[in-house]
């Protein structure tokens, strides 16, 4: 089991990484990969769908819910911390 203050780092490392980084990467997890590869697969196609289809999938209020398609398909930082 985790200390107290190891826990806390994790957590602290955890925020640094989506503060200046936009991600972070778990290993060691006991995820089945095959779910894994089923998650890449399902993102493969949603990608690989015509710009139209995945239009229907963009946010109309991006203030409320900062989710969805955005056009462009290559990661970037800016958006705004909560």
């Amino acid at each position: 089991a985790l200390s107290i203050g190891e826990q806390q780092q994790i957590v602290e490392d955890v925020l640094q990484a989506c503060r200046t980084i936009g991600f972070f990467l778990i290993t060691n997890h006991g995820v089945d990969s095959q779910i894994i590869q089923e998650a890449w697969d399902v993102t493969a196609n949603f990608f690989d769908l015509p710009k139209n289809e995945k239009m229907q999938y963009q946010s109309t209020n991006e203030t409320e819910y900062p989710y969805g398609y955005e056009q462009q398909e290559q990661l970037t930082k800016g958006k705004a911390l909560d």
